[in-house]
């Protein structure tokens, strides 16, 4: 089955050389194939070469702020949550799945 992902990740700063460089790398291995969203803060600017950016006022702690950004993206396709300072070297191979099937 030849399925399109999503990435989600999560950043707020004014340094945005970290989630640039995921953004690079899911760019170089998926090109046009994935769906990128950024989950942010008001405050943050928004990274270039990203298909969507979802900003809300978010709490000052930074795992509530966490929380709240990805409780926001509303998606029934699959999404791959991310941490902003990984980088994806490979394509992801997701099992084929049914009611009684998680990982």
């Amino acid at each position: 089955m030849n399925m399109t992902i999503q990435f989600a990740f999560f950043w707020i700063g004014e340094n945005l050389n970290i989630p640039a460089n995921l953004v690079k790398s899911i760019r170089y291995i998926y090109g046009n194939e994935a769906t990128i969203y950024m989950l942010t803060n008001l405050s943050t600017n928004k990274l270039n070469d990203v298909d969507h950016v979802i900003q809300s006022d978010l709490p000052q702690d930074i795992m509530l702020a966490r929380l709240k950004a990805y409780s926001l993206l509303k998606t029934d396709k699959p999404t791959c949550y991310i941490d902003a300072d990984s980088l994806i070297i490979d394509k992801i191979t997701i099992p084929q799945l049914n009611n009684n099937t998680a990982f």
